[in-house]
């Protein structure tokens, strides 16, 4: 799945995932604390609760670690060593948001 956000035709994010997991997510950095972020996780999260997923796992950046907490998401272990695209060693947080519990909230 793949979903995008523009503003007046000038594509400002980017979310791709399957069920179960949010891949990557990338938001404009002159179009950040907009909703942008949140407004593609939230359409990415209805969809796989309309595919059945129980829960959504993301690896995040240290940096996104702030935003997933906001949105719901817990930390299931500590952070661990991954891989960049430019093939460098990069620190991600894995966490997870249980759907269930979104399902009875709304």
């Amino acid at each position: 799945m793949a979903f995008v956000a523009d503003d007046e035709g000038q594509i400002v994010g980017v979310l791709r995932g399957r069920k179960e997991r949010l891949q990557s997510l990338f938001v404009s950095g002159d179009h950040h604390h907009r909703g942008i972020g949140r407004g593609l996780v939230s359409r990415f999260e209805d969809e796989c609760i309309r595919q059945g997923a129980p829960a959504i796992r993301v690896a995040s950046t240290l940096y996104a670690v702030p935003f997933y907490a906001k949105i719901g998401y817990k930390k299931t272990t500590g952070v661990r060593p991954g891989w960049s695209f430019e093939g460098r060693g990069l620190i991600y947080q894995p966490m997870k948001k249980r759907l269930a519990a979104s399902i009875h909230a709304v």
